[in-house]
């Protein structure tokens, strides 16, 4: 029984060794497992880049970041926290926008995509929203509808970073949104 015990006592200060609550952005190492990984190199730099903004500390000293085909072209990305990996699919629609923009972190489709993945496996977030979940942006008496959240499941209505109209939402909103420095909001009115 003692043996058991000690033995369930080793594994879980083992897993939890695994995790650091308090990495500071720039201080992550990161691992390409591809020339074709290394292609996400400034998306992983943006997301970097905001969370040392905001403060925001890590659980990891390290990720690796793969690209590989999935079984599912529907299937974007997978995260996995505890083994401090992010996979991206390079037979996704998503990806083949990104290759065909030549990997432009202003393409905000993409640039969501690895933001949400790696606010998983860096943060541990959780989803926030509905899949398709919207919200509308009000801005001098116009309407416009928008994604809610970072964290919510799908690519719909995601700002490029170049679109004149929404791509204010990204510093205004996404990134704060994502980092749980601001409540997710249904509706925000710009003046």
């Amino acid at each position: 029984m003692k043996t058991t015990i000690y033995t369930l006592l080793s594994l879980l200060l083992a897993s939890c060794s695994l995790i650091d609550f308090n990495v500071a952005p720039e201080d992550l190492e990161v691992r390409y497992n591809s020339d074709e990984a290394v292609l996400l190199k400034p998306y992983v730099d943006k997301y970097l880049e905001e969370a040392s903004k905001r403060g925001i500390l890590l659980h990891h000293k390290s990720i690796d970041v793969f690209v590989e085909e999935s079984n599912d072209p529907e299937v974007l990305a997978k995260a996995c926290f505890y083994c401090r990996k992010l996979t991206v699919y390079n037979n996704s629609k998503v990806w083949r926008e990104m290759q065909r923009r030549s990997f432009d972190i202003d393409y905000g489709v993409g640039l969501k995509l690895l933001a949400h993945e790696l606010n998983h496996t860096l943060i541990d977030a959780d989803h926030r929203g509905v899949k398709g979940e919207t919200m509308s942006v009000i801005f001098d008496d116009q309407s416009e509808v928008a994604i809610l959240s970072l964290m919510t499941q799908g690519d719909n209505d995601i700002p490029d970073l170049r679109n004149e109209t929404l791509s204010f939402l990204w510093n205004e909103y996404y990134w704060d949104e994502l980092f749980e420095i601001i409540p997710t909001n249904k509706q925000l009115i710009f003046e």
